[in-house]
């Protein structure tokens, strides 16, 4: 329709791996095609190392001074709203995920995909976004969670890769050529004692495994770090399942780094061009997001390899107006992304307030919420909550009608508490089936269904303890 360049003031295409990718600028009320900035109008501008890129307008809010302010987002983000009904991606790599994806959208679109990751996995996605699906890392069957990779967005064309960018030797110094910047270094992630826990609480002999970065630190930074995976019934000796513990443990150091510190350096080009130093940044303004860059901390003796994670850049001038280094990626920032994780936290907390669990004898279910549980069968226990108090029903058979009886519906979380301690020497320990469980008090509510099946007495003492807590608390 036009060129704007002459009239656009304050122009920023801003991109995060992984992340956002964006455009935004203001434009005069009265300036020529004004009047054909609108949403949904697409906006083509230069970004860095890449054809120039388009992006849809979605915002455009008027401002002082007879300015409006414009935001527009990659044509990628067109697919957060074409959305897949159901697909099922088994055993595919990459470059057959990404097109099964693609095709299973919900209307027909212009975007084309490649992809180099040679993972074999599978997926079941159902009523989800595209755009959700390729970029959220905490979605669980997403692309990111089964394959992995990076995305690079180049117009209508997805690639994802197992890693973007390269390590073409750029180095600089913290404290020294690395000025004029703000930096964050967070040593507070930082672990260099592990403590590996297998599967039924599997422990190594000697209890830890330490990285070789011990001794960069004042003291010992230990966590323990659960493998569930690793069973010692699945190896033909125990040495076998220890050395996988100590060999996963290893493996946090060596490839997932946990024993540095996560760190990232913000620099501002517009102000270094004022230093003396400004000719060791030349390298900096090549550069790509994805490349990585050695930062080297004298003084706290750390070598980190710092990748560009993210920029702002001014298209008109074609120069980065400030670049963020890190040793992580961040993960998809997307406003309505945060949005939906807040809602699938209440869905799975709703969930896991009303899931079944089964009980001592191996036959019957104990089931814990406020909803009635669908096709109980006779013996089972239902834990209902009723406002601050949760009250203990039994399906059972009495005088010729099978339904929910009460066994006690008046009881405090406070003296559920108390009457449990009087039953436990009642009953012996069960075998915890649910991680949940285990977090909530599971042991305490089967002592409580063999204290009730014990008898009257027994179950005026034996008291269901609070409902479990989520799997992610």
């Amino acid at each position: 329709m036009g060129v704007i360049d002459n009239h656009t003031i304050n122009p920023c295409v801003c991109q995060d791996l992984n992340g956002i990718f964006l455009l935004e600028f203001d434009y005069p009320l009265q300036a020529p095609y004004e009047d054909q900035l609108l949403q949904e109008r697409i906006v083509r501008c230069p970004v860095p190392e890449m054809q120039d890129q388009l992006f849809r307008i979605a915002e455009r809010e008027s401002t002082h001074g007879g300015l409006f302010h414009v935001v527009a987002y990659h044509v990628f983000y067109d697919l957060s709203q074409n959305f897949i009904e159901d697909t099922f991606v088994v055993n595919r790599n990459g470059q057959a995920a990404l097109q099964q994806i693609l095709n299973a959208a919900q209307f027909p679109h212009n975007f084309t995909a490649t992809s180099n990751i040679a993972t074999i996995n599978s997926a079941r996605i159902v009523r989800k976004n595209i755009a959700e699906v390729l970029l959220d890392s905490d979605f669980e069957n997403g692309f990111r969670s089964r394959w992995g990779g990076e995305i690079i967005r180049d117009r209508f064309h997805i690639a994802m890769q197992t890693v973007r960018g390269s390590d073409n030797g750029v180095s600089i110094r913290d404290k020294k050529n690395l000025t004029g910047y703000r930096s964050n270094v967070d040593f507070g992630t930082v672990v260099t004692r592990i403590m590996p826990q297998g599967f039924d609480g599997l422990f190594l002999p000697e209890k830890y495994v330490d990285s070789p970065l011990i001794g960069n630190y004042v003291t010992p930074k230990i966590r323990v770090i659960k493998y569930e995976n690793v069973k010692a019934e699945d190896f033909s000796n125990i040495s076998e399942a220890y050395n996988m513990l100590r060999n996963l443990a290893q493996k946090e150091y060596s490839e997932n780094h946990i024993d540095k510190p996560n760190a990232t350096y913000n620099i501002e080009f517009a102000p270094l061009q004022n230093t003396l130093d400004y000719r060791d940044f030349a390298a900096l303004e090549t550069i790509s997001i994805g490349d990585t860059v050695r930062v080297i901390h004298e003084e706290d003796g750390l070598d980190i390899s710092a990748r560009m994670v993210g920029y702002r850049y001014n298209p008109l001038t074609k120069s980065y107006i400030n670049i963020t280094l890190g040793n992580y990626a961040p993960k998809f920032t997307d406003v309505a992304k945060d949005i939906k994780r807040v809602e699938n936290y209440a869905n799975l907390a709703q969930e896991n307030a009303n899931f079944a669990l089964q009980s001592a004898n191996g036959k019957n279910t104990n089931f814990y919420g406020a909803e009635e549980p669908s096709n109980p069968l006779v013996g089972d226990v239902w834990f209902k909550e009723n406002g601050d108090k949760i009250e203990m029903w039994i399906y059972d058979t009495r005088d010729g009608i099978t339904q929910w009886f009460p066994l006690s519906t008046d009881l405090t979380q406070e003296q559920i508490r108390l009457e449990l301690e009087a039953a436990k020497s009642l009953v012996d320990e069960v075998t915890v089936k649910s991680e949940a469980a285990v977090a909530a008090g599971q042991e305490a509510a089967q002592a409580a269904v063999q204290a009730a099946v014990m008898g009257e007495e027994a179950r005026r003492a034996a008291m269901p303890l609070f409902k479990p807590k989520s799997r992610r608390d």
